[in-house]
C-alpha cells in the first residue's frame, strides 16, 4: 500500500524544527509556505488553510501530512 502522507524520519526531525524556525523567524512576515510536491505521490494536488508552526508538527505525528499539498505557516 502506498502512503500519502509526509513523515520525516525521528532523527531528523528536530534539525528540520530548528531549520523551519529559523526560517520562519528570518521571514519579515514570519510565515512561510511548506511544499510537500513529491514527484512520484499522487496525482492530486491541496492547498490547506494556515497552520501555526505548532499545528504543523501534530499533523506531522499525527501522519496526516499530505503528500502533495502546500502548507502556510504562520506565527510561532
Amino acid at each position: 500500500m502506498e502512503a500519502n502522507f509526509l513523515e520525516f524520519a525521528a532523527e531528523y526531525k528536530p534539525h528540520l524544527e530548528t531549520f523551519i524556525g529559523k526560517l520562519m523567524s528570518d521571514s519579515p512576515t514570519h510565515q512561510l509556505v511548506f511544499t510537500s510536491d513529491w514527484q512520484f505521490g499522487p496525482e492530486w494536488t491541496k492547498y490547506e488553510h494556515q497552520l501555526t508552526f505548532g499545528d504543523f508538527w501534530r499533523l506531522h505525528d499525527s501522519r496526516r501530512i499530505n503528500l502533495n499539498a502546500l502548507y502556510p505557516i504562520v506565527g510561532r
